[in-house]
């Protein structure tokens, strides 16, 4: 049988200016071997990735069971690093994890023999190293090798092989059919279908595939018969959240971190969601462990752009604590900057968090049913066969109102989501269309029992794209609109339709040089209906300042412009200047900016040696004052007050310490003048009226005065900084085994009126968070989260934010157990977070502890 390649390329370039990395898997003869060897058909290759091109197999034999290899009970597998020379062939092989001669030795003899492409970075061929693993299956000895004067062959045994629970392929699988001492094989084709002929009689069926069990079936044939069969394997373990991963980018940004597959969707404490793993990275802690709002290198939760595929989502999570409002299935991954963020990002002065959504792959067909004691869930995705379109739609209806009643608790929650995508293709191009959407309602008991409701938050999106080429040299034209609303009892509400164009421009100008260019333009129109309570409210907190937010102001429009050049100016050495203009106008006011910035990457040592690049940043970022919370219709705000601005520097390493481990570490410092907005829960020092608390301690404060003080702090411009270290050790999700341990040492500050410096109210010195995940026998998967932060300031009588809550310690436990069903995988999952009921105090809660352990059981099915 043929050596079969799935790669999932991921090349690691070792003299390139860009890099990806490729796994890659063989499966040798599953009997002795052949006299002659024969090559597969060369695999497609990916579109070109930026300016890096992976290679593709050409010639590779097939490797097959030793001679002179000892008996063993099952497959035999060895894992090597294949280093390919600028022509293509294999100028060296490395054995990672071997099973001793003479099985080794086989790999290193017959890889020397695999032929490829050869490697490009921008047009040039350059030298790679890819991971291979081999896996041996012991061949089996027949009792009598069929012949021509054996048995005529009047019958035929035909059909399909397929992964049982999945229904995926069987591709390349040994079937093998034995029948009155005589043995016949056939290997099964890209469909997983074979076709045997067989002399009449009982056959005995063994099925020899790669990473499944031995699979055994009897069947009777007559003179004449053409049975049609369809045979399941069940693999050694299964993956439901697996995502096919056909390219990685060239490496260009200096702080992202790209997180995909298992990282995102079983990470203890966070439920499954891909947003919320963005909580156990460096540089991130929040406002309290049950609301998922981000606080990025001690920022405002405003100051984060967090975004679905590059656009603002006015509502990502549902409420109290709830879930994105995307479900998760649609994510192919997040990028998480924590600062100094490419160009194309703009509006925001702290980080950006963004889900990457992926098209259907051709022919995919997938049914996802999620249940919880939180929430009900489906997916289903299908290719319409008349339109030669793929269709998704996936949705969710929450009801943690349920548990807040059993809880006794005065108030009611309810939210629904839900997405419809199509992905079509026209001429050379590709487009999309993209509808979702969310509503969250909550309610509240009066004094007689009865329940109105309190508050609503809804928001619906349309999303059209068109893309031509690729990342290489293409173009994407996109319009996105929708509409908003906001309301509360007895208040106001407000309702916002807006409406934006958006293009991309890429192009190679020269072999060493690529262009990118793009321009978005966004217009919103809200409307917005006061009560008399609400004018009461909005004479009590000064009319002047929150006319701003909550008053008709006419249109928002915001432009933007930008362009960036990727310079490879040698292979070691990549350099983006880059350079972006907005314009906002609010009310009359008219603000505008311009944002030079500059990255750089420089690999310093060879990759095959570990490999180290060094990294920087410099540059402006600006954005309009925001709300601490996204509020569906209600986003920019006292754009008198000027755009708030942050000068972002940051330097940095990132070191290869072996196969699928790497080591990333920032240092930065952070300038950010103005600050408007700002998330505070201290009073100042101010507001210290009674000299009674001791370090430590809250000091007693009326009502009135920590009103008062709350917005006058909220629309007073400050001058803030933030200076750290972020470490991330990294074991990526390659194996049985996944996870990072990620730490942070940093000053969030804010200037006082005296000129000195005090932490910000949501400053953290220590972050340490340790993830890890792995895969056991028999389908089951268990990970553990530790997270240890120090706390957040406290204002006493010695000093504004002079003291700190105690530190936070935490253990998330998640636990899942997969069963297999001949044409569907059932998973079953416990997320507990706080399992050891730890106090938590700081961020929202001050120096008030909450103990507390929230577990959720869940079921889900794939089909």
């Amino acid at each position: 049988m043929a050596v079969r390649l799935a790669f999932a390329f991921a090349v690691v370039a070792v003299a390139a200016a860009s890099s990806a990395r490729a796994q890659s898997s063989g499966t040798p003869e599953a009997t002795a071997p052949a006299p002659e060897a024969t090559s597969p058909a060369p695999e497609t290759a990916p579109a070109p990735v930026a300016a890096f091109v992976a290679p593709r197999p050409l010639q590779v034999p097939r490797i097959g069971w030793p001679e002179g290899a000892p008996p063993t009970d099952g497959q035999v597998q060895v894992k090597a690093q294949l280093r390919l020379g600028v022509d293509g062939a294999v100028v060296d092989v490395k054995i990672v994890s071997g099973a001793g001669e003479p099985f080794d030795g086989a790999v290193v003899a017959g890889a020397r023999q695999f032929r490829f492409t050869p490697a490009l970075s921008n047009g040039r061929p350059v030298e790679v190293l890819i991971p291979f693993t081999q896996t041996f299956v012991p061949p089996r000895v027949a009792s009598q090798a069929p012949s021509d004067t054996g048995p005529a062959r009047t019958a035929i045994l035909e059909g399909v092989v397929r992964e049982k629970g999945t229904r995926k392929p069987a591709v390349e699988a040994v079937v093998s059919a034995a029948v009155a001492g005589h043995t016949y094989d056939a290997t099964t084709d890209a469909k997983g279908a074979f076709r045997l002929a067989l002399p009449p009689g009982d056959a005995v069926v063994h099925i020899e595939a790669t990473g499944a069990h031995a699979f055994l079936r009897k069947e009777t044939l007559k003179e004449g018969d053409d049975l049609a069969v369809k045979y399941l394997v069940e693999l050694d373990s299964y993956d439901p959240y697996e995502a096919v991963v056909e390219g990685e980018r060239e490496r260009v940004e200096v702080s992202r971190t790209q997180l995909r597959g298992r990282e995102l969707t079983q990470i203890p404490g966070t439920f499954g969601d891909p947003y919320r793993v963005i909580s156990v990275l460096p540089g991130v802690s929040s406002v309290m462990s049950l609301l998922p709002l981000p606080v990025v290198r001690g920022s405002s939760p405003g100051d984060t752009g967090l975004l679905l595929d590059g656009q603002r989502v006015p509502l990502l999570f549902h409420l109290f604590g709830g879930p994105s409002v995307i479900h998760p299935e649609f994510i192919d991954r997040v990028d998480f900057y924590p600062g100094g963020f490419p160009v194309d990002y703009g509006g925001y002065t702290a980080g950006i968090v963004d889900g990457i959504t992926r098209r259907a792959r051709p022919d995919e067909s997938k049914v996802d049913l999620d249940l919880n004691l939180l929430e009900t869930g489906f997916f289903a995705r299908h290719k319409l066969d008349f339109a030669d379109v793929n269709a998704t739609v996936a949705g969710r209806i929450g009801y943690p109102g349920v548990l807040l009643s059993l809880a006794n608790l005065p108030v009611r929650l309810s939210y629904w989501d839900y997405q419809a995508r199509l992905d079509g293709k026209v001429g050379s191009g590709l487009w999309t269309m993209f509808f979702y959407g969310a509503r969250d309602a909550l309610s509240t008991q009066a004094a007689d029992g009865t329940f109105s409701q309190a508050a609503l938050f809804e928001f619906h999106r349309g999303d059209l794209r068109y893309t031509r080429g690729d990342d290489e040299n293409g173009e994407v034209v996109r319009l996105v609109g929708g509409y908003d609303t906001t309301a509360s009892a007895n208040a106001v509400s407000t309702n916002t339709w807006n409406l934006g164009p958006q293009l991309r421009w890429y192009r190679f100008v020269l072999p060493q040089v690529q262009l990118r260019a793009g321009a978005d333009f966004t217009w919103s129109k809200a409307t917005t209906d006061f009560t008399q309570s609400a004018n009461q409210a909005n004479a009590v907190l000064s009319t002047g300042q929150t006319s701003s937010v909550l008053a008709d102001t006419g249109p928002v429009v915001n432009g933007d412009a930008w362009t960036e050049a990727r310079w490879h100016a040698t292979d070691a050495l990549l350099v983006i200047p880059a350079l972006r203009a907005e314009a906002y106008q609010h009310s009359g006011v008219t603000a505008w900016d311009f944002e030079p910035r500059l990255m750089a990457r420089w690999k310093l040592t060879d990759q095959s040696l570990g490999g180290t690049t060094l990294k920087g940043a410099f540059g402006w970022f600006h954005q309009p004052p925001r709300l601490p919370v996204p509020v569906p219709g209600v986003d920019e705000f006292a754009l008198n007050e000027g755009l708030l601005q942050s000068i972002q520097s940051s330097v940095g390493a990132e070191v290869r310490l072996g196969p699928g481990v790497d080591v990333d570490v920032t240092t930065y410092y952070n300038d950010n003048d103005p600050i408007i907005g700002d998330l505070t829960v201290n009073p100042t020092s101010v507001a210290t009226v009674a000299p009674t608390a001791l370090p430590g301690q809250v000091p007693t404060t009326t009502t009135d005065t920590r009103q008062a003080q709350f917005v006058a702090n909220f629309f007073k411009p400050t001058q803030g900084r933030a200076y750290g270290l972020e470490v991330l050790l990294r074991k990526r999700d390659s194996s049985r085994v996944f996870g990072w341990l990620a730490y942070t040492l940093s000053q969030s500050e804010r200037l006082q009126s005296d000129g000195s410096w005090a932490s910000s109210d949501f400053d953290r010195t220590q972050i340490v968070n340790l993830v890890v995940g792995t895969r056991l026998p028999r389908n089951w998967e268990l990970g553990g989260r530790l997270l240890f932060q120090t706390g957040t300031p406290l204002t006493t009588i010695h000093a504004f934010n002079g003291a700190r809550t105690p530190p936070t310690f935490r253990f998330d436990l998640r636990i899942d157990k997969r069963a297999v069903w001949n044409e569907w995988l059932l998973d079953f999952y416990v997320d507990i977070v706080n399992t050891t009921i730890a106090a938590e105090t700081g961020g929202l809660l001050g120096a008030n502890p909450l103990y507390y352990v929230l577990p959720t059981l869940g079921l889900r099915a794939v089909l």
